[in-house]
């Protein structure tokens, strides 16, 4: 184990893109995933030369063909021919996972499919329990992940067809040997195929969103919205999914499309979201994981524990991306399934401290929701509004405008509540949904006392919010 001690395996994906799925065949996988124990499965390959034929080396020239030779072992301990290629984006980083995720085709089916995602978390011998993106090693992130797909399903979400997995990995170098927990999941060109539709490359949904009038939706709005209370629910800030035309673009400081894959279907008007990669959501890693601060420290005078004021910030921000007729309607959905959420978790193959994570955040989703409305929470409705530090108009308590260099200021939606008044002006607090302060534990100060502020967005300014995050 020494030498292959070198290879931290945090994540592992096997993706596969010409998957024909049959229907038969996808509804037989999807009941053995619930209801039988994992799958057993083996592994050979040469880690060390898929390590080294990495993509950083094909993007760079130096290698033609990035798929070398692998052995799938089944169940039965059949062998099945296959090839595998490294790739990775920010877990590719030798910090994160010297071992690079995995894309493994099959000679000939198995399961149904000739090409399958695996995600794993391999760590022989970790020294901490967090990399410093904030994966968890302690090999409990697969069946973690797998439960945010559980949840994902029960909610009607689209994802891949999923299976829960233990894997020997193998070595033909070396003859090491290990087990690991896994995912399988099924790819999302399968998906669409299934769906009797096509899946889209990102810069040919991007197109969609730049040639739609602005404000109008190219995704079915409560597809969209139930996306992003999920992903709330879960925790997973490594997304993002523009449902109504914004008229922006993507930029170092926003994303209109990460993690979630597009396809377009043969009838409906609107495009479909695929959600997937969980694996930094705080209910896999069982703590915020951020990019620098901690933007909820600027919640204490809204509610009177961490974990409501994470989950608030987040709704908060969705009430500037969606209608409030649309998030009421959602809401109620995922009410309705509070139950049947709460008793899949509890029955689900996954470790006691994942469940008890799990279960946090279900608690802590609805009682946040049941606060989102609260008559106490403004929301600014007009552009241009300083956030002075004392009462004296001195100081700024916002960061500078990094897109258009200039002092900072606060952004149409910006919620906030009263605290009270001071030398004429409004002592305030806001919630920092945007990464807009300066430091993100100093969020009281004070504005002027003429500006427009609501407890209500109207619904037809939605789509022209700037939601931008400025710490990207």
């Amino acid at each position: 184990m020494k030498i292959y001690a070198h290879f931290v395996v945090f994540f592992l994906m096997l993706t596969f893109s010409n998957l024909t799925w049959g229907k038969s065949q996808c509804h037989e996988l999807f009941a053995f995933q619930k209801v039988n124990p994992p799958v057993k499965i083996g592994l050979i390959a040469n880690f060390y030369e898929i390590q080294a034929n990495s993509n950083a080396d094909i993007f760079l020239g130096k290698v033609n063909d990035p798929f070398l030779k692998a052995t799938l072992i089944t169940e039965n301990g059949a062998a099945i021919l296959a090839k595998a290629r490294s790739f990775g984006d920010s877990s590719a980083s030798d910090i994160e996972a010297p071992f690079r995720k995995l894309n493994i085709v099959l000679d000939k089916y198995y399961l149904g499919a000739k090409e399958f995602f695996i995600s794993t978390h391999l760590h022989n011998n970790p020294i901490a329990k967090w990399t410093p993106d904030g994966r968890i090693t302690d090999g409990a992130s697969p069946y973690r992940e797998a439960l945010a797909y559980d949840i994902a399903q029960t909610l009607g979400i689209k994802t891949g067809i999923y299976l829960r997995a233990q894997i020997e990995y193998k070595n033909s170098l070396t003859g090491e040997v290990f087990v690991k927990p896994a995912l399988l999941v099924e790819s999302h060109k399968s998906l669409a195929q299934r769906e009797g539709g096509k899946l889209l490359k990102p810069y040919q949904f991007l197109k969609y969103l730049s040639d739609s009038k602005k404000g109008m939706p190219v995704l079915d709005p409560l597809e969209g919205l139930k996306i992003h209370m999920f992903e709330a629910m879960i925790g997973n800030t490594d997304f993002s999914l523009e449902v109504y035309s914004t008229g922006a673009r993507s930029t170092d400081y926003y994303n209109q499309l990460k993690n979630i894959n597009i396809y377009q279907g043969q009838t409906s008007k609107f495009l479909h979201p695929i959600v997937f990669d969980f694996d930094i959501s705080s209910l896999v890693v069982g703590h915020e994981v951020t990019a620098a601060s901690k933007p909820w420290e600027s919640l204490p005078e809204f509610t009177g524990d961490i974990k409501t004021a994470v989950m608030l910030r987040r709704l908060l921000k969705i009430r500037n991306i969606f209608k409030e007729s649309e998030i009421k309607e959602i809401l109620k959905y995922f009410y309705g399934k509070k139950t049947e959420i709460k008793k899949m978790i509890r029955d689900a193959e996954v470790d006691p401290g994942g469940r008890a994570i799990a279960l946090d955040h279900i608690e802590y989703f609805f009682k946040a929701a049941d606060m989102m409305w609260s008559e106490e929470i403004q929301f600014v409705m007009q552009g241009n509004v300083r956030l002075y530090e004392t009462s004296a108009k001195k100081g700024n308590l916002l960061s500078r405008n990094k897109i258009e260099d200039r002092a900072g200021t606060l952004r149409l939606g910006t919620p906030f509540k009263i605290l009270g008044e001071e030398n004429g002006l409004l002592k305030v607090a806001i919630v920092d949904i945007k990464w807009d302060l300066l430091e993100y534990d100093r969020s009281v100060g004070y504005i002027q006392k003429d500006i427009l502020f609501s407890n209500k967005i109207p619904e037809d300014i939605i789509p022209f919010f700037d939601v931008r995050e400025m710490f990207q």
